[in-house]
């Protein structure tokens, strides 16, 4: 059990770190831009499973620019 405590405390400790500054010529994006998967249908809803689950969002829900 102290094994996990510690592994937590650890954890917490790393994660209160500063994230590091951009290297040159890096960019960041919006994380809006990011998907799990593609649309997959046949110009309705989405059919994808995901984890069990189908996702049924609007095609244009997956097509980003």
């Amino acid at each position: 059990m102290t094994d996990l405590l510690a592994r937590i405390e650890r954890l917490e400790k790393t994660l209160t770190t500063a994230t590091p500054a951009p290297l040159p010529g890096q960019e960041a994006i919006s994380v809006a831009t990011i998907r799990h998967h593609a649309y997959e249908g046949a110009h309705g809803p989405c059919e994808a499973e995901l984890f069990g689950t189908v996702c049924r969002a609007h095609r244009d829900d997956h097509e980003y620019i």
